[in-house]
C-alpha cells in the first residue's frame, strides 16, 4: 500500500534576492574609495560596477566607471579626474539579478601625521615564539606572557624565520611602512593561519582563528612618509601532512595613489637601525 503526497510546485523558481547594506563612500581630492557588504540572506554577489559623479544625486555623465565581475571584492578604491560628489554602485547576483544604490560620498577620515626617524633601515624587526608540542594554538596568543625564542630583522613581509617548524609557532613584526603619497589605500590582508594587523596603533584587519590565507580588503587614509606598522600572526601546529600548503602564510598587499594592487615588499618598510646586528664587510685587496 502507497501513501501519496500532493505538493504544488511554483512555475518558476523563487529565488533569493540581491541586497547591498553598509555602503560607505569617501574621498580625498580626486581620490575615491566605496566599500559595502552584502548581508547573508541575501543572493551572493557575482560582480558589481560603480559610477562616480560630480553631483550630489548621480546624475549626468559619470567622471568614471568601474566594472569588475569579482565575488570576492567588497571595498574599492579609484582615481577620478575631479572630486567625487555621489556614487552608484551596482550588485550584480549569481542569478543575474542586480540591485543599485546612490551613496554620499563623505570626506575621508583624517590621516595621522607620519612619524619622523633621523635614520632608518630597509625591512622589519621580528620576534619569535614557540609553542611545546603538547599544547595548541587556536588563537592568537598574549605575547606579554611568552619568552621569544629568537629576534631579528627580516627585508619582506614572510615567515622563512620559522625554519620548517611545524610546532605551533606566532611573530611579531614591527616597523614602518613607507607611505609613498598622501591620499587612500587598500590593504588586502590574508594569513594562515591567525593575525591582527596595526596601522598608527590603530587594528585595521583582525583575522584571529584558524583558517587559509583567504584575502580581505580594507579602506584607510595615510600621509606620505612613515606610518608605525605592527602584525601579529600565529600558525597553528601541522598535523601531518593535512595543514602542508605552498601558498604563502602570510601575504599582504596594497593599492593606493597612482599603483594598482601589488603585495608588499622590502622596498615599503623601514625599521630603526639595529645595532646588535652583526654585518660582513669584504674587501678587495691588490695582489
Amino acid at each position: 500500500e502507497f501513501t501519496f503526497y500532493p505538493t504544488r510546485q511554483p512555475a518558476s523558481p523563487i529565488l533569493d534576492q540581491p541586497a547591498i547594506e553598509q555602503a560607505k563612500a569617501c574621498g580625498w581630492g580626486n581620490q575615491l574609495s566605496v566599500k559595502w557588504k552584502i548581508p547573508q540572506n541575501a543572493s551572493p554577489q557575482l560582480g558589481y560596477k560603480i559610477e562616480a559623479y560630480a553631483d550630489s544625486d548621480a546624475q549626468g555623465k559619470p567622471l568614471t566607471i568601474w566594472e569588475d565581475a569579482a565575488p570576492h571584492i567588497r571595498t574599492k578604491r579609484l582615481d577620478t579626474k575631479t572630486p567625487t560628489q555621489s556614487v552608484k554602485l551596482t550588485v550584480t547576483d549569481i542569478f543575474d539579478q542586480q540591485i543599485e544604490v546612490v551613496i554620499p560620498v563623505e570626506k575621508a577620515p583624517a590621516a595621522k601625521q607620519p612619524i619622523s626617524l633621523p635614520s632608518t633601515s630597509e625591512g622589519l624587526s621580528y620576534t619569535f615564539y614557540e609553542l611545546s608540542n603538547d599544547k595548541i594554538w587556536k588563537k592568537l596568543p598574549d605575547f606579554l606572557t611568552l619568552e621569544p625564542v629568537k629576534q631579528g630583522y627580516v627585508k619582506t613581509l614572510d615567515d622563512t624565520v620559522r625554519e620548517d617548524r611545524s610546532t605551533g609557532h606566532a611573530i611579531r613584526y614591527q616597523g614602518y611602512l613607507r607611505v609613498p603619497a598622501d591620499g587612500l589605500y587598500v590593504l588586502s590582508a590574508g594569513t594562515s593561519d591567525g593575525s591582527r594587523l596595526y596601522i598608527d596603533g590603530e587594528l585595521i584587519a583582525d583575522n584571529d582563528g584558524i583558517h587559509s590565507t583567504s584575502q580581505s580588503l580594507y579602506a584607510l587614509s595615510l600621509n606620505q612618509g612613515l606610518s608605525k606598522f605592527e602584525l601579529e600572526y600565529f600558525k597553528g601546529a601541522d598535523n601531518g601532512n593535512s595543514r602542508q600548503s605552498t601558498s604563502a602564510r602570510v601575504a599582504l598587499a596594497w593599492e593606493g595613489p597612482g599603483f594598482e594592487m601589488r603585495p608588499l615588499t622590502r622596498s615599503d618598510f623601514r625599521c630603526k637601525p639595529g645595532t646588535d646586528v652583526p654585518s660582513v664587510v669584504l674587501s678587495l685587496k691588490n695582489h
